[in-house]
């Protein structure tokens, strides 16, 4: 109630974002034993992020309703030292670790970092759990209608599968 008027107000919002990474790449050996192997590699993020946002608004018999959908691939190539360690005496079960970067030049820097254990189920494909942790990401895409940027703290659990050729 305002100034003696009621309003009947009711608000509905909906947001979704998705950000799932891929990143396809590869790794030489400069060290290659028995028990395990370091390396270089050299892989490309790719961050496919898309975010839609909903909102509805009733005042009285005054409906608004306005709706957002964008999307954003940011491809963010980065290198660094990889290593295995093979837990048995049988490549089956191993851990392994990398960190990875890239300089921005006058735009700033990429550091990640992931450990996983895997589980090769036969030569070429293995099964890998682990965990990763990125510094904050920030990439902008400016347009005169829409907006989308994205700032992402890569940090979390990681599961996949690792093809190996």
């Amino acid at each position: 109630m305002f100034h003696g008027q009621t309003f009947n107000v009711g608000v509905v919002t909906k947001a979704n974002l998705s950000s799932p990474l891929i990143a396809p790449g590869y790794q030489y050996d400069i060290i290659r034993r028995r028990r395990g192997n370091l390396g270089l590699a050299l892989q490309f993020d790719l961050f496919n992020s898309s975010a839609s946002l909903f909102a509805a608004a009733q005042v009285n018999n005054n409906l608004q309703v306005q709706s957002a959908k964008k999307s954003l691939l940011a491809p963010i190539p980065v290198a660094g030292p990889q290593g295995r360690f093979y837990l048995t005496n049988s490549p089956r079960l191993f851990f392994e670790g990398n960190v990875f970067g890239m300089y921005f030049f006058g735009y700033g820097n990429f550091v990640s970092t992931s450990d996983d254990v895997g589980v090769a189920l036969n030569k070429h494909l293995s099964l890998n759990a682990g965990y990763q942790l990125g510094s904050r990401l920030n990439v902008n895409v400016d347009s005169k209608k829409d907006r989308l940027g994205l700032s992402l703290t890569q940090k979390g659990p990681i599961v996949g599968a690792e093809v190996s050729f």
